[in-house]
């Protein structure tokens, strides 16, 4: 538990002070790069050898990337071909099936501090919520799905600049993206979100949408079984398992519902010209589909890892409800208390989920 206390303490404190510092010209840039390298180097380091599970059956492939030619490696992998690609061209480019580990969490964590970099309101409160709660463990050991999510991510970030190019682009990254991990088809919805208002009307057609996903979950996991060729309909989930997730998942939209409010009440005063938070109306709509997915894991627990590709917008939504509370005391008590209670949650998890951190650098 202490390399993850140390870890969570030296990214969360250090982003907290540049963030406050004058030292830096552009604070938010200095503390995204502080961010990437904190993050880079701990999970980079990782012990593939005694941390185990996933982690050490990609840094295994590595290893045999490494004996053998692509065209037999390719024959013999079981991942999807552009995985593959990748295990054995980064392998053999630095001579190291460590350095698998290194590119891995150097791409997907740079993808999402990126997009946290344009879309955050306060990084301190992003970065915390993704590393503690929004996804930075799953992301951790599933290799081959956080690859694909964060390719996924870029055409998200591509798609809301609302050209039509923009969307043929972004299509375009989402179905090569389908190399990295199948599942990934469900990031084509990204497309047919961005036009949609932030309205009453639009969020009902929106839980229609859901309520339809969850009358023909049977079918759905069915389709998925025959892709991905496993049977995940066995996988239920426990009664109270994720209740606390969907608990957070659903205090950031109320809160980020809150302020929605008073902008808009701002607005109607003339206090406002237009309400800016309409510019999230895309987060808001990923973030209702990934509680959503993210709930029928009650019902078959593998939707719980699709939901994950919808989860980063979650970091941007909180940090915008938070920063824009008109009370300062409130909003630093506020910031305070999840910062702290994101800092024992994730230390509870990595606890009980990895054990103990191991890096190679230890003696």
């Amino acid at each position: 538990m202490v390399g993850y206390l140390l870890f969570a303490l030296f990214l969360i404190v250090g982003v907290y002070g540049i963030t406050n510092s004058n030292l830096f010209r552009n604070q938010k840039k200095a503390a995204v790069i502080y961010a990437a390298v904190v993050i880079i180097l701990f999970c980079g380091s990782i012990d593939a050898k005694q941390f185990g599970g996933d982690i050490m059956n990609y840094y295994n492939h590595a290893e045999r990337a490494l004996k053998m030619s692509y065209a037999d490696y390719l024959s013999n992998c079981p991942f999807e071909e552009g995985y593959a690609y990748f295990i054995w061209h980064v392998s053999n480019a630095f001579g190291s099936a460590q350095a698998l580990l290194f590119v891995q969490y150097a791409f997907v964590n740079i993808v999402i501090l990126v997009y946290l970099y344009k879309y955050s309101e306060d990084l301190l409160i992003s970065i915390t919520f993704y590393i503690c709660i929004g996804g930075f463990t799953f992301y951790l050991t599933a290799f081959r799905q956080a690859f694909a999510m964060a390719i996924g991510l870029i055409a998200f970030m591509i798609m809301k600049r609302g050209r039509i190019i923009h969307y043929i682009i972004a299509a375009l990254l989402i179905a090569f993206a389908l190399l990295f991990h199948k599942t990934v088809i469900v990031f084509f919805v990204v497309l047919l979100i961005n036009k949609f208002p932030l309205k009453t009307k639009t969020m009902i057609l929106f839980f229609v949408f859901s309520a339809i996903i969850f009358i023909n979950l049977n079918l759905i996991v069915d389709y998925a079984n025959e892709q991905i060729e496993r049977d995940y309909s066995t996988y239920k989930g426990t009664p109270l398992g994720g209740i606390i997730n969907i608990v957070i998942f659903s205090l950031i939209l109320l809160l980020f519902n809150l302020a929605y409010r008073d902008n808009r009440i701002a607005v109607l005063e003339g206090k406002s010209e237009c309400n800016e938070m309409d510019n999230y109306h895309s987060e808001v709509f990923l973030s209702v589909l990934c509680l959503t997915i993210y709930s029928l894991r009650f019902y078959v627990l593998a939707l719980e890892r699709v939901s994950f590709y919808f989860i980063i917008p979650f970091s941007v939504l909180i940090s915008v409800g938070i920063k824009r509370s008109d009370n300062n005391k409130v909003r630093m008590l506020t910031t305070l208390t999840f910062v702290v209670l994101s800092i024992v949650l994730f230390l509870e998890r990595c606890n009980n989920t990895f054990g103990n951190y191991v890096s190679i650098w230890s003696w």
